[in-house]
């Protein structure tokens, strides 16, 4: 029907919009023409707005019989300037739509679909979902976003120029095949707590490039197992060294040391060696201080034997080759 509406003058008058309404109810009086009121039980209408829409305005009730909450809301706050033509379609029913072809909807200005139950989007073939702006993916707080691939068979792939994640709460991560990370950059990791790693295999690592480590507390380490550490160059600069070995073996440029339940206690050592040979078939020596340097030293001693009383001998400048 159009939006005529006749008074007792019988003067007509019209306004642009036409529309077809369906009460929700039947009139009490079957005999009658009219209906038990302005609820839509399906309302569709062409151009403006409608007498039955301007007088469901005034009442929150039935204004939302007809308009959709997020136009109410819009229209809210622009003082209820509408558009002045448009298309409604509301029921108190299930709004049904099907199409044995492609379906089209195009919009300049804003879509908004809002719905107070479950919203449910199937496809079977790919979702594509492409923006000129930001995407994002927000919901109630507390509540969770899953992400699952393949029903946590099929690959999960992000790509991005840079990544960041906040975690406000524990962070679990499961992995149950191989891992590998890839990087082609320098690598920063900054932790303000404490760390506890735990592995049960075997560990490989592998550096082509320098190594600086730098403890300020106390480093513990214990191994149950063999250690074994392999190095093109060594240096030991510090206060306090303190070695605590049931058996140890060390060979140092042809010289092999065997100690057993030694205990040793270094103040303050630094050394390196350029170029020593040193071949001694027994030797016993005590010393109590001794400095020297040495350029290139070497000798062979078959059996040396010194015994001697008090033994002093002081020398201003002595050169030995």
């Amino acid at each position: 029907m159009t939006d005529a509406v006749s008074d007792t003058s019988g003067t007509a008058y019209q306004n642009s919009s036409t529309y077809l309404f369906v009460p929700e109810t039947l009139g009490s009086d079957s005999t009658v023409a009219t209906d038990d009121g302005t609820t839509p039980g399906a309302y569709f209408r062409l151009g403006s707005y409608s007498d039955l829409e301007t007088g469901a305005q005034s009442n929150d009730a039935n204004r939302a019989l007809f308009f959709p909450r997020a136009h109410v809301v819009d229209e809210t706050a622009n003082g209820g300037q509408g558009t002045p033509k448009g298309i409604l379609l509301a029921c108190n029913g299930r709004l049904l739509m099907r199409s044995s072809d492609e379906t089209y909807l195009h919009s300049t200005g804003l879509i908004n679909i809002d719905t107070e139950d479950k919203l449910n989007v199937n496809a079977d073939k790919d979702i594509v979902i492409n923006s000129s702006e930001t995407i994002t993916i927000k919901n109630a707080n507390t509540k969770s976003i899953s992400i699952i691939a393949g029903g946590g068979q099929g690959n999960l792939t992000t790509k991005g120029l840079q990544a960041t994640i906040e975690i406000n709460g524990n962070e679990f991560k499961s992995t149950t095949q191989d891992s590998f990370s890839y990087y082609r950059c320098n690598v920063y990791t900054y932790k303000l707590g404490g760390m506890v790693d735990v592995t049960l295999g075997g560990k490989f690592s592998y550096w082509l490039g320098d190594a600086l480590s730098i403890t300020t507390s106390i480093d513990l380490t214990i191994s149950l197992s063999i250690a074994m550490t392999l190095y093109i160059c060594k240096i030991d600069i510090g206060l306090i060294k303190v070695d605590f070995v049931r058996n140890k073996y060390e060979m140092k440029e042809g010289k092999f040391v065997a100690a057993k339940a030694n205990f040793f206690i270094f103040g303050a050592k630094a050394e390196a060696t350029v170029t020593k040979t040193d071949e001694t078939a027994v030797s016993n020596e005590t010393k109590a201080v001794e400095s020297g340097n040495a350029g290139v030293q070497t000798w062979v001693k078959g059996v040396v034997s010194k015994v001697s009383g008090p033994d002093n001998d002081i020398a201003e400048i002595k050169n030995q080759m």
